[in-house]
């Protein structure tokens, strides 16, 4: 399988698509490209119940983890193990929705997590996006 060294992205965008928030997390480890969007996705839940949302509509671009969550997929692997915490992580919400998204939709998401790290550690933004991820935000179109 193919691996990748770990950037987690995740971003929270309101109804209109505009970002409230975008986090980070630069891992000095590699990680098959289904377990680092599954943990982004944990990443994202965790920052969602820390900024006090009720409803969530989780998106990514990796449909086999999308589908694995959707319809409750067990198994005994590490991957798992994440699935069951973002499921457990999920009853902490008021609504929660999985959905299939397009790549375009996730470029945000994807540039924080292939940027250059600053540093091995974690990254929080709300209105002080730098500039080179401010620019790929206002480009997504809803």
């Amino acid at each position: 399988m193919e691996s990748v060294s770990v950037g987690l992205g995740a971003v929270s965008r309101n109804s209109e698509g505009v970002v409230k928030w975008a986090v980070v997390i630069q891992r000095d480890t590699c990680r098959e490209v289904a377990m680092a969007e599954a943990e982004a996705l944990l990443l994202g839940l965790k920052e969602a119940r820390r900024m006090g949302s009720r409803k969530v509509i989780i998106g990514s671009d990796c449909l086999g983890v999308v589908e694995a969550l959707m319809k409750n997929r067990c198994g005994r692997s590490e991957l798992f193990v994440i699935y069951n915490e973002i499921r457990r992580l999920c009853l902490s919400f008021d609504f929660v929705v999985f959905k299939d998204i397009s790549r375009k939709l996730n470029k945000l998401a994807h540039t924080l997590a292939h940027a250059r790290p600053w540093y091995i550690g974690k990254r929080f933004w709300t209105s002080d996006l730098p500039m080179e991820f401010a620019v790929v935000a206002g480009d997504l179109a809803y």
